[in-house]
Parts: C-alpha cells; sequence; structure tokens
C-alpha cells in the first residue's frame, strides 16, 4: 500500500512539474516567423509574462502604424491548449503543436503560428 502511494505522489509530482515546464517554456518574447506557412506582412510579436499577462504587437513593414492588445493567458493542464483572454474580447484557445526553449508552433481556428524565441 505504502509503495502504491509512493508512486502516486511521484508521478503526481511528474505532472505538475511538466505543466510548470511549458509554462516556463512560454515565458518571454516571441517573432512571428509565419503565419500557415507564409512570410507575415507584418512583424508580429508576443511576449508572455510570468504574471500570466501577454502584450501582442502588430506594426505593418514599411510603415509607422503599430497595434497592442493586452491581456491574460494559461496553458491547460495537459500543456497542449493555450488561452489567450484578450482585454474586452472572446477567450481564444489555440492548440499548442510545438513548444522547446526556442521554438513555438500552434494553430487556432484559422492559421498555424511559428514563433521563435527572441
Amino acid at each position: 500500500m505504502k509503495k502504491t502511494a509512493y508512486l502516486w505522489l511521484v508521478l503526481l509530482s511528474f505532472a505538475v512539474i511538466a505543466c510548470g515546464g511549458a509554462k516556463s517554456k512560454l515565458v518571454g518574447m516571441w517573432t512571428v516567423e509565419s503565419v500557415s506557412g507564409k512570410k507575415p506582412s507584418t512583424e508580429m510579436t508576443l511576449e508572455f509574462k510570468k504574471d500570466g499577462t501577454f502584450a501582442q504587437s502588430k506594426k505593418r513593414k514599411n510603415a509607422n502604424s503599430s497595434e497592442t492588445r493586452t491581456g491574460k493567458w494559461d496553458l491547460s493542464k495537459d500543456g497542449k491548449t493555450l488561452e489567450l483572454i484578450p482585454d474586452g474580447e472572446k477567450v481564444e484557445n489555440s492548440e499548442i503543436l510545438k513548444l522547446d526553449a526556442k521554438e513555438f508552433e500552434f494553430k487556432d481556428e484559422r492559421n498555424t503560428f511559428k514563433l521563435k524565441k527572441k
């Protein structure tokens, strides 16, 4: 009985560490490299902060205008879904296809995004 309880404790610890690991990999500044396989027409960055907030910036190439939106973010417990909650907008859920220390790829309802860490 003690061995079974110990085994469950170890497995639960690994699950908690794995989830925390995905969040820590996501924290930082990311640059969008492609949208559905094409180079974007705007310079786009996403910054995920440790406090669970994000800032997304879009700047048109060869223009002085830019857009920024902010909000909150979270990952599902299994680390496979990114939830963005932009200020004043509806919740956006995206499937995480790849996430490591340097590359991040996710898919929303319309597009697949590939990003590199700055």
